[in-house]
């Protein structure tokens, strides 16, 4: 039915009949047209009239929709929209200890709420320059509601029984006008204030750094007055918290560089998780970070009254002189190292360095000096050296911290049957500073039918990094070789490798062996009676160039016939064999023992154990190794596969197979992966353990 029993006039009336008699209306158009509404379950279809109309006192463009059937008022908009209550928020703050006369400053991220008694009708927060702006949809007097809190941190005083300071205001949206929100002391703590102005500068500063670090992009509990302490503030893994002012010390939040030093912490803490670095490291970072912002060594100014302080980073304090054992105090090590690099660098290239180094994980300072140079690198080789290469070492060499050693990597050569042979002898030398070339040297001590020659001969380049090699000619049957390798870089630092010399050389010998294998193997234990198969592991390695030839694992089945199986190589001198039981039962006793024999012109054979055998019964229990089948698992979650691992894995625990999440790469990031096993019925066991092997690689 498209017919209105409402006149437009009346419709009109309608829509304008609560406005005051004053207020200068302007109807625009009145049309006819079908409203649909949602009522309960169902869509129901008007004939309304729609109106336009206009009013200049107060400001508006009104859309409203009047049923053209009852002449009711369904519903009237105002399409302007307005910025109306908009302004300023500031605190008066303390810029470095307690009290510093307060200077005005904007208080960025505090949220902003416009209410109409309980309900809020607009919200927003201010920017980084403290300015706001709120929005209602219809003009009005309305409560400006002001907490100091926001995105990034909510003050909380615990004195105050954990409340966060709030200031309101009463506003009025149709006088239009800025309503500033100030922060002094007349409304609000100066505790709380400096607590909050201080940790939000805190904020921008390291985002300004390292843009994408959001890890303490959250509200952030700030606790200040912490009840029944004093002359402290921590870090507690979520929220900064800072005590009040006692008999010899000031309120901890009222110090710039300890409210700094705090949410220091925060940031070291997210960037290292799920590691941690050491205390003094967390410390002297913490430490750092205030200096670095405030452009000023002293940590706590004001600390215990007027010229005093907490701490200082600019002594050159150095390691191992001045270790104490004390976290705060041994962090003033590093602290000073990067303060010292920071005075000759600047602010802006120190801090780049300082912050993304953590990213190393390292948890000493010479693993951080590391990763501070590698950090610094420009090409990928830390040893040709990196642009500020200089200015870095010698300051955290002032301070006792970095690796300076030449670090020798070598193959030790085994023992050889081959007379014919010559032998390469090639070995890496890195240092932070570049190896003196002409220096690298192998020295060589030759025995023979009671006749002993020593040599030293001068390495040369392969055109890998800094790897040198020497080739020997061939020696004769009955020769045996001491050699040892000595370097130096080129600011006369050396290194005799191995570093017993001449006196504990590395050795082997040209001729016929006569050395057996060498087994490491754990014996089993007890082994379940449901199993897919049940696995021997041995590493198994020998003196001689040729490696290792059979390995088999003899056994016998309750003191029957006696069997035997091969154990396989799975990398490096890991070998590993699955025993050939035909039926096996609860209470039934295996005995077994381990042979390997070399690949020497006569092999030589070893048995682990030397004498008699070990031995194990099979139990009540399940179990899985996993090498012919996935053992029934279910995987829910992640990308879990099971295989032959490729990636950090050389190959599952009981052989060559494993459930991996993901066999040739890293496991996917924000997954859950589950892998479920059974059911199991348990209901007749007496107590049940669970084992299993895993291995895992985080960052």
């Amino acid at each position: 039915d498209v017919v209105a029993t409402v006149s437009e006039a009346q419709a009109l009336r309608a829509a304008i009949g609560d406005f005051a008699a004053e207020i200068d209306l302007q109807p625009r158009e009145t049309e006819l047209v079908i409203l649909p509404e949602e009522l309960r379950s169902e869509t129901v279809f008007r004939l309304v009239y729609e109106i336009e109309f206009s009013s200049n006192q107060p400001a508006g463009d009104w859309l409203a929709y009047v049923d053209a059937k009852s002449g009711k008022l369904l519903k009237r908009k105002n399409r302007v929209h307005y910025t109306d209550v908009a302004g300023q928020t500031n605190a008066d703050v303390e810029l470095l200890q307690s009290g510093d006369p307060q200077q005005r400053r904007s208080i960025r991220y505090a949220d902003l709420f416009l209410k109409d008694g309980d309900e809020t009708i607009a919200k927003t927060s201010s920017d980084v320059n403290g300015s706001y702006a709120l929005t209602p949809e219809v003009d009005g007097t309305y409560t400006l509601v002001a907490p100091l809190a926001g995105d990034f941190g909510v003050v909380m005083n615990n004195t105050n029984g954990d409340a966060t300071p709030e200031l309101t205001f009463i506003v009025d949206s149709s006088l239009g006008g800025a309503q500033a929100v100030t922060w002094t002391d007349s409304n609000s703590l100066v505790q709380d204030r400096d607590a909050y102005y201080w940790a939000m500068f805190s904020r921008d500063y390291i985002k300004a750094v390292d843009p994408a670090f959001d890890l303490l992009d959250y509200p952030m509990p700030i606790v200040t007055d912490l009840v029944d302490n004093e002359c402290n503030a921590f870090w507690n893994g979520i929220g900064i918290t800072f005590y009040p002012a006692g008999q010899q010390c000031a309120n901890t939040a009222r110090s710039a560089s300890v409210v700094i030093h705090e949410y220091g912490h925060g940031i070291t803490d997210f960037a290292y998780r799920p590691f941690t670095p050491s205390g003094a490291m967390h410390e002297g970072f913490s430490d750092y970070f205030s200096a670095t912002i405030l452009n000023d060594p002293i940590i706590g100014h004001g600390f215990t009254g007027p010229g005093t302080s907490i701490r200082n980073i600019e002594p050159d304090r150095r390691v191992p002189d001045d270790v104490v054992g004390q976290v705060h105090t041994d962090g003033l090590i590093i602290a000073g190292a990067l303060w010292d690099v920071r005075k000759e660098l600047g602010s802006a290239v120190t801090d780049q360095l300082f912050h993304f180094a953590r990213f190393g994980y390292s948890d000493n300072f010479d693993d951080y000096f590391f990763d501070f140079l590698l950090e610094d690198d420009d090409d990928g080789n830390v040893y040709n050296g990196t642009p500020n290469f200089a200015v870095i070492v010698d300051n955290f060499k002032l301070h006792g911290i970095g690796d300076y050693s030449i670090n020798v990597s070598h193959e030790k050569l085994k023992d050889s049957e081959d007379t014919s042979k010559s032998f390469d002898f090639t070995a890496s030398f890195l240092s932070i500073f570049q190896i003196d070339a002409s220096s690298v040297e192998l020295h060589l001590k030759t025995e023979r039918d009671g006749s002993t020659t020593t040599e030293t001969h001068a390495m040369s380049p392969t055109g890998e990094t800094r790897e040198f090699t020497y080739n020997l000619t061939p020696q004769m049957e009955g020769t045996k070789i001491s050699y040892w390798f000595t370097s130096a870089d080129t600011t006369g630092g050396t290194s005799t490798y191995p570093e017993g010399g001449e006196e504990d050389p590395f050795t082997f010998t040209v001729g016929v062996d006569i050395t057996p294998p060498t087994i490491a193997h754990t014996p089993l234990s007890d082994q379940p009676v449901d199993h897919d198969g049940i696995s021997v592991i041995a590493e198994v390695s020998d003196n001689l160039e040729l490696g290792v030839g059979d390995v088999l694992a003899q056994f016998t089945q309750n003191e029957l016939e006696p069997d035997k199986f091969e154990l396989l190589p799975l990398s490096g001198d890991r070998f590993a064999g699955e025993f050939t039981l035909k039926a096996w039962d609860v209470g039934d006793l295996i005995a077994y023992s381990i042979s390997a024999e070399d690949l020497a012109s006569d092999a030589n054979m070893a048995l682990n154990p030397e004498k008699g055998d070990y031995s194990f019964e099979i139990v009540n229990g399940v179990g899985r190794n996993f090498e012919a089948t996935d053992g029934a698992l279910v995987a829910d979650g992640g990308t879990w596969e099971w295989g032959a691992p490729s990636f950090f894995l050389e190959s599952g625990a009981s052989g060559s197979n494993a459930w991996v999440t993901n066999l040739d790469g890293p496991y996917d990031n924000n997954v859950g992966a589950e892998l479920t096993m059974g059911p199991i019925d348990l209901s007749t066991w007496d107590k049940a353990v669970l084992r299993f092997n895993h291995a895992y690689d985080i960052e």
